[in-house]
């Protein structure tokens, strides 16, 4: 049996609002509001709906989208620690970062939190602040951010 994120998404791939009946729109309506749920009701920009469709219907499945970590970077603070997680979708390969706050006692850990918890940041803007740092830190001869992990 077709779970309801699967039909929803086949409808919007296939259907606009005007042409979907009355219980196809409950049905994608109904499908929507985990996706409302797990963003705190502030749709992303870089992702659309279909493909949060998409990811909800991978979960059911049991094919929830995992993070390949690619790359993260820590600030400390009294606290914990923020990181910023760079990585790659392993199910659709798309690059993703999140930024988000951890406890600081195991990089694995917390980069695993924070790519499951964190708020998604923009890829594109995460690794410039990644790479910015970096060279930064390379030019003074000092570390001005941990970079790695905790």
């Amino acid at each position: 049996m077709m779970n309801i994120f699967r039909q929803a998404k086949q409808l919007l791939d296939t259907k606009s609002g005007p042409e979907m009946t009355e219980e196809e729109l409950q049905l994608v309506a109904t499908a929507t509001i985990p996706l409302m749920v797990r963003t705190n009701g502030i749709f992303p920009e870089d992702i659309t709906i279909v493909e949060g469709l998409e990811e909800l219907a991978n979960m059911v499945n049991g094919k929830e989208s995992k993070m390949k970590i690619k790359d993260s970077i820590w600030f400390t603070n009294m606290k914990g620690v923020v990181g910023v997680i760079l990585g790659e979708d392993e199910v659709t390969g798309k690059h993703k970062a999140y930024i988000g706050i951890a406890d600081g006692q195991n990089q694995k850990g917390d980069e695993e939190l924070v790519a499951r918890r964190g708020n998604k940041l923009n890829y594109e803007t995460a690794a410039r602040i990644t790479h910015w740092l970096k060279e930064n830190r390379k030019s003074r001869g000092r570390a001005v951010v941990s970079s790695g992990g905790p």
